[in-house]
């Protein structure tokens, strides 16, 4: 599918090819994320890798002017539990503008295109997107603007990164043995999956058959990566991934926030004491996991986990850890004492046909994966 441009508009959209990877590499590097620390994710050596994670199917369209790709926009579609029911639904996400097209249309017009693609699979398809908080640009999008009454923020997820230091003892309740997968678990982590992710809105249906796929296919993912928590019947109770996401993608520091300089002032000062890794200056590759498939349904899980996790990455030359988790969402607890530094993601939910077929939502927490951004 290409879509024409406007008269005056210099650009043409057209689906990404293969042969676009290395020019949507290159646009990502010119595309920093703003935040308490604004860095600049490079997707080398595939771009694609992260987008075909986000469902089945999955598309990539890009803006070129004159052969050369100055924009992307990536949707997919997906099965989800919405009020605790399986129902399909899309996803947006790596909206890219060159900086040079910014503040011209473009980042309209790839918002545009994606709403008639998915109005053509169902005007009353509920779509999930995400923007960081503040992000002005992301927030006058056509369909994303509050007078444009076709879209409904419906959570605010943060990002908490959390600091790994080897010589540190942390706590733990509940009684949980924590070990790593087997090919047998499978079936029961899939189970354990369903139920918990019917408590919170959009998160992702998951047979076996698609976990097994997933862990086989995500560059740097394996089966060890994954934690499981086994109550005193030896059920699993929950679960989560630690990916080192190096295969995937690299992050390269451009400035700290005040406060975030601070913190890294302080953090630095005591690093050698704790055997930490330093954060690095601005300049510098970061490097951390991410949790991912987090399948928690209560703090005490949760920190059971994160525990385990902690233990088995510090002292191998990562930063942090980040796990994102809704504001809302009473696992939170499980973080208290790590020291973790937030940054917040609005998620916003919309439909290509406008606000009548808004789905109203019951208030659960909001499921979303961070570790595919």
């Amino acid at each position: 599918m290409e879509s024409d441009p406007a008269p005056s508009a210099p650009w043409r959209l057209r689906p990404a090819r293969a042969a676009d990877n290395d020019a949507l590499c290159r646009l990502a590097a010119r595309c920093p994320m703003a935040g308490g620390i604004s860095i600049c994710v490079h997707r080398e050596p595939d771009f694609f890798a992260l987008d075909a994670m986000l469902g089945d199917p999955w598309h990539v369209m890009v803006a070129e002017v004159a052969g050369a790709v100055v924009g992307c926009v990536a949707w997919a579609i997906r099965d989800a539990y919405v009020n605790g029911t399986p129902v399909r639904t899309g996803y947006i996400g790596d909206l890219k503008v060159d900086p040079a097209f910014q503040r011209r249309g473009l980042g309209g017009a790839l918002a545009r295109t994606v709403r008639s693609a998915l109005d053509r699979v169902d005007p009353a398809l509920p779509t999930l997107f995400t923007s960081l908080t503040g992000n002005r640009p992301v927030a006058s999008l056509p369909g994303v603007k509050a007078e444009d009454h076709v879209s409904r923020r419906i959570g605010v997820v943060r990002v908490h990164s959390i600091p790994l230091l080897s010589r540190r003892r942390l706590s733990t309740s509940g009684g949980y043995v924590v070990r790593e997968a087997t090919w047998d678990d499978l079936e029961q982590m899939a189970a354990c999956w369903a139920a918990t992710g019917a408590t919170r809105q959009f998160t992702r249906v998951m047979s076996p058959g698609l976990l097994a796929r997933v862990i086989d296919t995500a560059p740097g993912l394996e089966l060890s990566s994954y934690l499981l928590a086994l109550d005193r019947r030896g059920t699993i109770v929950g679960f989560l991934a630690l990916w080192d996401q190096r295969e995937l993608k690299t992050m390269r520091i451009l400035r700290y926030s005040r406060r975030q300089a601070v913190f890294r002032v302080g953090f630095n000062a005591v690093a050698p004491l704790l055997a930490a890794a330093r954060l690095p200056p601005p300049g510098s590759t970061l490097r951390g996991a991410h949790v991912f498939h987090a399948c928690v349904p209560s703090a005490e899980v949760l920190r059971s986990l994160l525990v385990e996790g902690y233990r088995r990455l510090a002292g191998r030359g990562l930063s942090y850890v980040a796990i994102g988790l809704d504001r809302c969402d009473p696992v939170r607890r499980a973080l208290a004492g790590l020291w973790a530094q937030p940054t917040d993601v609005e998620v916003l939910v919309a439909t290509p046909g406008g606000a009548d077929a808004l789905p109203c939502l019951d208030p659960k927490p909001v499921h979303y994966d961070t570790a595919l951004v």
